[in-house]
């Protein structure tokens, strides 16, 4: 998470987000009100997220979903989520 914070635009709002309902995103990065980002972190080579975050996502308006996982290939997620390694792009 740290990484990903360091690379952020100046200015970006770091958060964890966690709903009354007990749905969960890991790291939201806020650029400007309406413009967050949203990450969920999988330790495993065949990750997926829970339908919980979907609706934080929803909840906050995200404009992006993405996995990080510990495997090396960036591919589409179903859900319009962004599935990317834990080391690569330097990118957020």
């Amino acid at each position: 998470m740290e990484a990903i914070i360091a690379v952020a635009p100046d200015g970006t709002k770091p958060y964890f987000y966690r709903s009354a309902a007990g749905h969960e995103i890991d790291l939201v990065l806020e650029l400007a009100a309406s413009r967050r980002f949203a990450f969920e972190f999988k330790k495993s080579l065949s990750p997926s997220v829970e339908k919980g975050f979907h609706v934080a996502c929803a909840d906050i308006q995200a404009k992006r979903k993405r996995l990080v996982y510990t495997g090396r290939e960036a591919y589409p997620g179903a859900g319009g989520v962004e599935v990317m390694p834990l080391l690569g792009t330097g990118k957020v």
